[in-house]
């Protein structure tokens, strides 16, 4: 009995390590994006909360048309660097893509657990137990939405005209996908969890 299954797990990784290099060969390559961009990166501040929303936004470089915006929310322990590819791809595609950071649940919770005794994940758990964070990080989007909108009514803004808020939309990865969904109206128990400013 223990021969036979010996001989099947072979098989099956003899199979799949066959399989492996077809699939890697066929690897998707997303194609070069068509338009130049740049990149605009600083801090903004929510003096009603004294808190730093720290920015990135990749757009289209030459044109001066309005383009869709996707503000984008990065996961616990992420930064507005994260995910630069998608922020880069998609400006090259004709999107204004806005990269936020949430002082909170930023990279900072995890090099704060690098000094704790519990280590990185205590501290990320911790932060994402923390219901202010989820607060902070859903104000943190309705801010950055309204900064986006001052810029591009702004004529000394460089975001001025440049965005179509009307074609606004959000992605995130991870804690930033609950942040995406109470942004969409995911509702939460207000004693606790009220977005409300």
């Amino acid at each position: 009995m223990w021969c036979m299954r010996t001989r099947v797990r072979a098989c099956l990784i003899a199979c799949l390590l066959s399989v492996v290099p077809c699939s890697l060969a066929g690897a998707y390559q997303p194609d070069a994006p068509p338009i130049e961009i740049s990149s605009i990166e600083n801090t903004w501040h929510d003096a009603a909360r004294n808190r730093d929303v720290p920015f990135k936004i990749y757009l289209p470089k030459s044109d001066a048309a309005a383009h869709p915006v996707v503000v984008f929310s990065h996961g616990l322990g992420g930064s507005r660097d994260g995910y630069r590819y998608l922020g880069e791809y998609w400006a090259g595609h004709g999107f204004v893509c806005a990269h936020l950071q949430h002082i909170g649940s930023d990279t900072a919770v995890f090099i704060d657990g690098l000094k704790d005794d519990q280590g990185p994940q205590q501290t990320m758990r911790r932060a994402a137990m923390d219901p202010r964070n989820a607060i902070d990080r859903a104000k943190d989007v309705t801010f950055v939405i309204d900064q986006l909108k001052r810029m591009n009514d702004d004529a000394q803004s460089p975001l001025h005209a440049r965005l179509d808020l009307a074609k606004l939309g959000m992605a995130g990865h991870s804690f930033s996908g609950h942040t995406t969904m109470v942004i969409a109206g995911q509702w939460m128990p207000a004693s606790r969890w009220s977005t409300r400013a």
